[in-house]
């Protein structure tokens, strides 16, 4: 692939020997020795329902942020943005439609919408 560059583990790129002054780099806030770039083992996944004001979604902390998709099955817009989200003020979704955010929680997400009938998606890691 044009414009890729893979790198292996035993790649050595300044010719540096591993050593106290020089380590290999150390393990991410949430990483383990067998999960060292601290990501979750699952993502996370669900679907909440529309209210007509402002619901932020569930508690859940985060490492790669999150997607929110409005099901394809909706008939009004949802309004995706910070807590005290408005029409005015949101990310508008049509049925269908995604956008992701980097957060570290999701929920600081908030999310409203014209009809209480309709569901948003979302899966974040």
């Amino acid at each position: 692939m044009a414009g890729l560059i893979h790198f292996r583990a035993s790649d050595n790129l300044n010719n540096t020997p591993v050593s106290a002054a020089n380590p290999l780099p150390t393990v991410l806030a949430g990483g383990s020795a067998s999960n060292p770039n601290g990501n979750p083992a699952a993502p996370y996944t669900g679907q909440q329902a529309l209210t007509t004001a402002a619901a932020a979604l569930p508690n859940r902390a985060l490492v790669n942020g999150i997607v929110v998709q409005a099901l394809s099955s909706n008939t009004g817009t949802v309004y995706v943005g910070p807590a005290g989200v408005t029409s005015a003020t949101g990310y508008p979704l049509a049925p269908g439609q995604a956008v992701s955010f980097g957060v570290t929680n999701a929920n600081s997400i908030a999310i409203l919408g014209q009809t209480t009938t309709d569901l948003v998606a979302f899966a974040g890691s």
